[in-house]
C-alpha cells in the first residue's frame, strides 16, 4: 500500500514572509540611518573643507598685505630719513634766525612758524619710522597703572581746557607687568589723545584696570563718551595711513596696535556713533629678560 503524508506548511510560508518583511524594513532602516550618518558626516566634511578654504584665503590675504606693508615700510623708512636730514638743518636754521631776529623785530613770528611746523614735520617722521621700523620691547617690571597716570598728566592740559572729567578704576593693586615702559606708554598716550578729541565739547574718560588669574592676563579699559566711530569707518582704523582728521598721519592706531601685538597682546575697539568708544587691552604677563 501507498501512505501519502500531508503537511499545510502556509503557516510557516507566512511567518516566513513576515521575516522577510522585518528583514527587509530592517535593512531599509539601517540604510536609511546609515544614509544620514553618511550624509551628515559629508555635510561636516563641506563645512570643515569651506572653513579651511576660507582660513587659506585669509591667510593668503594676510601674506600679501603683509609683503605690501614690508615694501612700504622699506620704502617709509628711507623717504623719512631723507626728509629728516635736511629737516633739522632746516629747524636749527630757523632757531638761530629766530634768536637774531628777536633782537631787531621782536613781533616778527616767521621763524618762530618756520620752527614750529619743522618740529611738527618731525613728529610726522618719527611716526613714519616708528612704523616701519618698530621697536622690540625691552621686557622689565612695569607698574601699568603708573604708567597710565603719567599718560594721564600729559593730556591734563587739554582734558581742563575740554571740561572732561576723568573716572579711575584700578584694580591691579600694584601687581608688576614685564612691559617696555615707554612704548606702552606711546600707545596709552595716543589712545588716550583719540579719546580727548572725540570730545570737543567736553565729556567722560573712564580708565580702567583689571587682572585675570585664571588667564594669568591684565586688561586696561580707556572708554569715552565721545562722538564714537561708524561702523565703516571702524573696519579700517587699524589700516595703515586710513585717517578721518585733517592732519593726522593715520599711523597711530597701526603702532598702537603693532606696539600691543609686540608684547603678545590684543587690542579691541567697540564703538557707535553717538555713544563714544571703548578700547580694550589685553596683555599676558610675560617674563622680563
Amino acid at each position: 500500500g501507498v501512505f501519502e503524508i500531508t503537511q499545510n506548511i502556509s503557516q510557516d510560508m507566512a511567518e516566513i514572509s513576515q521575516f522577510r518583511l522585518i528583514v527587509l524594513a530592517a535593512l531599509i532602516v539601517i540604510m536609511g540611518l546609515l544614509f544620514l550618518v553618511l550624509r551628515q558626516i559629508v555635510k561636516q566634511a563641506e563645512i570643515i573643507l569651506e572653513r579651511r578654504q576660507e582660513e587659506q584665503r585669509t591667510l593668503e590675504g594676510q601674506l600679501h598685505q603683509a609683503e605690501r606693508l614690508a615694501a612700504l615700510g622699506e620704502m617709509t623708512a628711507g623717504v623719512a630719513h631723507e626728509i629728516r636730514n635736511p629737516l633739522g638743518i632746516i629747524s636749527s636754521t630757523a632757531e638761530l634766525l629766530k634768536q637774531r631776529l628777536a633782537r631787531y623785530e621782536p613781533q616778527n613770528r616767521l621763524a618762530q612758524i618756520i620752527v614750529e611746523e619743522s618740529n611738527r614735520l618731525n613728529e610726522k617722521v618719527t611716526e613714519f619710522l616708528d612704523f616701519s621700523r618698530p621697536r622690540v620691547p625691552n621686557l622689565r617690571p612695569c607698574d601699568l597703572e603708573g604708567i597710565i597716570d603719567r599718560s594721564l598728566e600729559l593730556v591734563q592740559p587739554e582734558i581742563e581746557r575740554l571740561g572732561i572729567t576723568v573716572g579711575r578704576a584700578y584694580h591691579l593693586n600694584g601687581h608688576a607687568q614685564a612691559a617696555d615702559p615707554d612704548l606702552l606708554h606711546q600707545a596709552f598716550l595716543n589712545i588716550l589723545l583719540n579719546a580727548i578729541q572725540s570730545m570737543p565739547g567736553g565729556g567722560h574718560l573712564t580708565v580702567t584696570t583689571a587682572r585675570n588669574p585664571r588667564s594669568q592676563s591684565e586688561e586696561i579699559r580707556i572708554a569715552d563718551n565721545g562722538q564714537g566711530i561708524d561702523p565703516e569707518t571702524l573696519k579700517k582704523v587699524f589700516n595703515p595711513f586710513f585717517t578721518t582728521k585733517e592732519k593726522g598721519s593715520g599711523l597711530g592706531l597701526p603702532i598702537v596696535k603693532s606696539i600691543v601685538e609686540s608684547h603678545q597682546g590684543t587690542i579691541k575697539i567697540d564703538s557707535a556713533p553717538g555713544e563714544g568708544t571703548i578700547v580694550t587691552i589685553t596683555l599676558p604677563e610675560l617674563k622680563a629678560k
